[in-house]
């Protein structure tokens, strides 16, 4: 990591410390807040997952229709 990447994580921090006291100030209690964070990662693993259908060893995988001969041309 060079020494910019400090300035990065510093931000990174800061930012996030800002997002924490915003949502505390809505004062949500931790039960709900569990059950957030859980919904949160079940819909990225999700995403993840679908998103990983379609990539094979790094490349994009292409998904090919068999032609029908008879079929029109539109």
């Amino acid at each position: 990591m060079t020494s910019f990447g400090w300035i990065h994580l510093i931000w990174l921090a800061v930012t996030l410390g800002v997002m924490l006291t915003a949502y505390r100030s809505y004062r949500v209690g931790g039960k709900k807040t569990l059950i957030f964070l859980l919904a949160w990662v079940a819909i990225f693993l999700a995403a993840a997952g679908i998103a990983s259908l379609f990539y094979q060893g790094g490349e994009l995988r292409q998904i090919t229709v068999p032609e029908d001969p008879d079929a029109p041309y539109v």
